[in-house]
């Protein structure tokens, strides 16, 4: 019974993930420039430009990650304090000072 629940939460969890995802303005770029490159491939027949535009999405979305994970480090870094032992930066970031 506690793995349904588990798998559950879990389960409510990616789907709140995907509906704030899918409002992102990267997200949202990136799929119109897919769009946009079928489009420019397919229908106006201009396979280089349908080629190029369809480069755009794996780049926004890697340099959107990117900014991410950034932010991500720098924010472990103010948590673990470099320096002190591991202990002490666990206790600190639990909240048992």
């Amino acid at each position: 019974m506690m793995s349904k629940s588990l798998a559950q939460q879990e389960a409510r969890e990616a789907s709140a993930a995907a509906r704030s995802s899918s409002r992102d303005p990267t997200v949202i770029a990136a799929v119109a420039s897919i769009g946009l490159a079928w489009y420019y491939f397919y229908i106006k027949g201009d396979t280089e430009r349908g080629i190029f535009v369809g480069l755009w999405p794996p780049t926004l979305l890697t340099l959107a990650n990117y900014i991410s994970m950034a932010k991500v480090r720098d924010e472990l870094r103010k948590l673990t304090n470099p320096g002190s032992n591991i202990r002490k930066s666990v206790q600190r970031m639990i909240g048992n000072d």
